[in-house]
């Protein structure tokens, strides 16, 4: 039968701008782990560059590139509006921003795991891989707490108390927790947890990129 979709345009956007953060971080994640490989570093690091500005620099890259995505998917949901009579929810600007967010993180993370790891494959199998993690934990303890409590057998609480303890820890270290934190408080209307869930993004993506750093100099530009 019809299912009625309370927001048919932000939801595939909200998909659109994850692919596009994910794919971002991605290539973040063998930025630096593949020069250093190549031995490209070396040659770069004869002229007046240091770790710093190196790092930003990687890092400001992928975050234009994601401003030019994010046109562009502008103007195809603006088009399928238009053509479909489909309106934007009035929180899909709140999301819109929360999407920039969502890319900082994502980038920093992969920048990061490109600094400590010593091969690019190790880098990008690494990448995928915690990604997933983070996406599969978050879908299966949003299953488990949905559950009846009267429903739970003596496995499924365990389970829970297992989950929601791992949670803690996920919530910190997924560059995805503080998009859902996010989106969590825009559903809900609620201003503050929205600006805190951007300052704790924007603290997030400063930590890793302050740690890529400090990793990059101890390691070196050297394979």
């Amino acid at each position: 039968g019809l299912e009625a979709l309370p927001n048919p345009i932000t939801s595939p956007f909200y998909l659109t701008v994850f692919l596009a953060a994910t794919y971002l971080g991605l290539c973040s994640a063998i930025a630096i782990s593949r020069e250093r490989e190549q031995g490209t570093l070396e040659v770069l690091f004869y002229g007046p560059v240091d770790s710093l500005s190196y790092v930003l620099g990687k890092y400001l890259q992928q975050v234009l590139t994601f401003f030019v995505v994010l046109a562009f998917s502008l103007v195809n949901f603006f088009l399928l509006s238009q053509l479909t009579n489909l309106g934007f929810s009035g929180n899909f600007f709140g999301l819109l921003i929360l999407s920039i967010f969502l890319a900082s993180c994502m980038i920093a993370f992969g920048i990061f795991l490109s600094a400590a790891a010593k091969r690019n494959i190790f880098a990008v199998v690494l990448f995928i891989s915690l990604v997933l993690f983070f996406v599969i934990f978050w879908g299966a303890h949003s299953l488990i707490m949905a559950l009846p409590g009267k429903n739970l057998t003596t496995l499924l609480i365990y389970t829970r108390l297992i989950l929601d303890n791992v949670n803690i820890l996920i919530q910190w270290i997924s560059p995805l927790a503080y998009f859902v934190r996010g989106m969590v408080a825009v559903s809900q209307g609620n201003i503050g947890q929205y600006l805190l869930s951007i300052v704790s993004s924007l603290i997030y993506t400063t930590l890793l990129l302050g740690a890529a750093v400090i990793i990059f100099d101890r390691r070196g530009v050297k394979r």
